[in-house]
């Protein structure tokens, strides 16, 4: 009987005589993933988006080897790419969910954890979707200050504050401009952090995001440092 660890040899091979064939090598990168190969898994993935850097199932699944090794800034540098598209792939709502439950942003993960499944309701996770605390009984109410409501039954209470405490200052505490922290994210933060993914995707540190707006974000709430000064030092 064929294994999947024979299936990935046989694609290894197969890729010896065809090192150019972007199918071929994406099939690998999802046996990869599949088998819990992770950073092998990455490898391929750029491998094939050198060849063909737009292709979206190529994107997203780098995305997912990212997440599944605890890379999350550069599977955020991605999905938050998509998720701002009109097409964007229900998957990579699904990952943007995950990815913001994981930084602890609860509310706006159920979000869009919800758009997910309504564009495509087969890709529906039941265990996530109790963690958010999305059941039939209980909804996004269900969420107060940042906290999980505890999956074990529908008598037990919030998880207990210290493992579940959200920090006391993030972006989530700053009312509206989504659309000036997101630039921030993706043209100051994630390009400062992760200077040599931007640089595979040809991006480049800011780019026109200059204003009051954004000055005063960053002055108050953006806690990153920059060139060895911190952001308030920088605008005093």
């Amino acid at each position: 009987m064929t294994t999947s660890h024979d299936t990935v040899r046989a694609l290894r091979e197969a890729l010896k005589l065809s090192p150019d064939n972007i199918p071929l090598r994406q099939h690998l990168a999802e046996m990869l993933l599949s088998v819990g190969q992770f950073e092998e898994a990455e490898q391929e993935y750029r491998q094939a988006l050198a060849l063909k850097p737009e292709q979206t199932e190529l994107k997203l699944g780098l995305a997912k080897a990212f997440y599944q090794q605890g890379k999350h800034s550069q599977a955020l540098v991605i999905v938050e790419d998509f998720v701002k598209r009109s097409d964007s792939p229900p998957l990579a709502y699904l990952l943007h969910a995950r990815l913001l439950l994981n930084s602890g942003a609860v509310k706006q993960a159920v979000n869009q954890y919800r758009q997910a499944i309504a564009l495509d309701p087969a890709i529906a996770d039941l265990d996530f979707a109790m963690l958010l605390g999305i059941t039939d009984e209980v909804n996004t109410n269900s969420i107060v200050n940042g906290k999980i409501r505890s999956i074990v039954g529908d008598d037990t209470p919030f998880l207990d504050d210290s493992i579940l405490e959200r920090p006391e200052i993030s972006f989530q505490d700053v009312g509206g401009m989504d659309a000036v922290k997101d630039e921030i994210r993706l043209k100051i933060i994630y390009p400062l952090s992760q200077p040599e993914l931007y640089k595979a995707y040809g991006k480049t540190i800011g780019g026109g995001i200059c204003s009051m707006d954004l000055l005063d974000v960053v002055k108050h709430t953006l806690p990153v440092l920059l060139l060895g000064k911190s952001i308030p030092a920088l605008f005093p």
